[in-house]
């Protein structure tokens, strides 16, 4: 089956609607807080129902009110909050299916635990954690709003930056670029015209639901009038006729609702059809710009040839031998010379010594262009070991007269070999420049325009249109019909 990760872009609904449904919630929280535990209750403050009394059984109400509104009405709806009921939205599994109880616990519970702390005496720490809370919820929205259109951004400023750069061929090498004023054809080869392209496909989309509504709203008004006309036709005495006209209008009425919301539904689907293709295009001429003028990858060693030179370079490390002197140490600069190697792994470097028999390769995994190796030391040194005898011994029995054997046992010490095991893990980057092969222990660290766009586009691509509490939840919120539209063809088990 298709995963519903595989198509977030599809199903995910616009943000404007998700901002709303989520500030929904939040104001219906915020009422319910303020109305139970600061206003209702303490309006019965007397000398034997005081003021904290009261906050004390406003925030008991509240829990048990709110555990209804945030995880009760969303489990018996298919993860629907009175918000996102407003908004034809769904909170679901990451991967199709049906929320749990556990993700909506795990979503929700600072909704619902939070009046807690309003059992304590510590006035201001309440205050302080509530504000947390709010600044945590602000990050939410910022993350799941903004995050993506600044990775956007991001990127097609590196673009423009890659063409203004290929307009100077003559800039030495250090030297600040000029500013160049970029023709129209130019930045639309780039895609940085993406955002303008988006507020016209927006205008046009605002000025035909505004045109789908004016219609629709024509339409309604026809068919009450027409019902009124036929209403006034018939005999207030003939309550059957009346009844069965009423039921004509209702199922006329409740018709033309379903019409007018599959127009709607279908204007929804077209425009954001056409702002995931606009932005799939701009960002591609962007992409592939940034693309052809990135530094060429290294010529990475397939992990079929890795382990067999991996497993030559463990036997040249168990044959380095110590230097000369009392103090001698393991060098191991011509390994290291040998495979290019920026930093020898110190775990490697401490595991030697005259105890070790043999390292080999126990496993290896193949993480991108990184292997991720274990390397199993094996060493083996003598122990004295304390072991009983019995040995036997003929003596004269003086009562007999006769000799007899007797057994008896003895302890002695004897030398014996010890075996041990360690492993030890690495991440390797291993690969061929000119003609030689590099070893890099440590993953190399980006620096720079580099860095900041693989961070900010890491980012955004976790969260998509998710909120904090929806990735500590393994959850995703999306657009009802979209959703239904698309497992309709999908419902199979993965």
């Amino acid at each position: 089956m298709e995963k519903l990760s595989e198509r977030i872009d599809t199903l995910k609904p616009r943000n404007s609607q998700k901002l709303k449904a989520d500030l929904v919630d939040v104001l219906i929280y915020a009422i319910t807080l303020l109305l139970l535990i600061n206003i209702l209750f303490p309006i019965f403050n007397t000398s034997d129902y005081n003021w904290f009394k009261a906050t004390i059984t406003g925030s008991l109400f509240f829990v048990v009110i709110n555990y209804f509104i945030r995880y009760y009405i969303p489990l018996r709806k298919n993860g629907r909050s009175i918000g996102k009921l407003l908004f034809n939205l769904q909170t679901v599994d990451y991967y199709g299916y049906e929320v749990k109880p556990s993700q909506l616990i795990s979503k929700e519970a600072i909704y619902i635990f939070l009046p807690v702390l309003f059992f304590s005496k510590f006035t201001n720490l309440n205050y302080i954690l509530i504000a947390l809370w709010f600044l945590l919820f602000l990050k939410s929205v910022h993350n799941a709003y903004y995050l993506q259109r600044a990775s956007h951004y991001q990127t097609l400023r590196e673009a423009k930056e890659i063409l203004v750069l290929s307009l100077q061929p003559n800039l030495r090498e250090g030297n600040r670029p000029e500013k160049i004023e970029l023709t129209k054809e130019q930045n639309d080869s780039i895609g940085q015209l993406l955002f303008i392209k988006l507020k016209e496909q927006n205008g046009v989309f605002k000025g035909h639901y505004k045109i789908l509504k004016a219609k629709q709203k024509t339409e309604t008004n026809d068919l009450f009038s027409l019902q009124k006309v036929a209403r006034s036709k018939i005999s207030k005495e003939d309550k059957d006729a009346l009844y069965q006209l009423s039921l004509q209008h209702k199922l006329d009425t409740k018709t033309l609702k379903e019409q007018h919301k599959k127009a709607t539904d279908e204007l929804n689907k077209t425009y954001d059809d056409q702002v995931i293709n606009t932005r799939n295009i701009e960002l591609g001429k962007a992409q592939n710009l940034i693309d052809d003028n990135k530094e060429k990858e290294p010529d990475y060693v397939p992990v079929s040839e890795f382990v067999s030179i991996y497993q030559k370079f463990l036997n040249k490390c168990f044959e380095v031998e110590k230097t000369e002197g009392d103090k001698g140490r393991y060098e191991f600069e011509e390994i290291i010379n040998e495979y290019n190697i920026d930093q020898f792994p110190k775990n490697y470097e401490g595991s030697k010594n005259d105890f070790l028999k043999s390292i080999r390769l126990q496993r290896t995994i193949e993480h991108g262009n990184t292997f991720i190796v274990d390397a199993e030391f094996i060493y083996e040194k003598e122990v004295t070991k304390s072991v009983t005898k019995t040995l036997e011994e003929t003596v004269l029995d003086k009562k007999t007269n006769k000799e007899k054997v007797i057994s008896k046992k003895v302890k002695e010490k004897i030398i014996v070999p010890k075996i041990s095991f360690k492993t030890r893990t690495n991440s390797v980057i291993c690969y061929r420049e000119n003609e030689k092969l590099v070893f890099q222990f440590l993953k190399p660290k980006l620096k720079g325009k580099v860095a900041g766009r693989l961070k900010l586009h890491s980012r955004a691509q976790a969260v998509q249109s998710r909120s904090v509490t929806d990735l500590n939840a393994n959850t995703i919120t999306v657009d009802v019909t979209k959703f239904e539209e698309f497992f309709a063809l999908h419902r199979t088990e993965e």
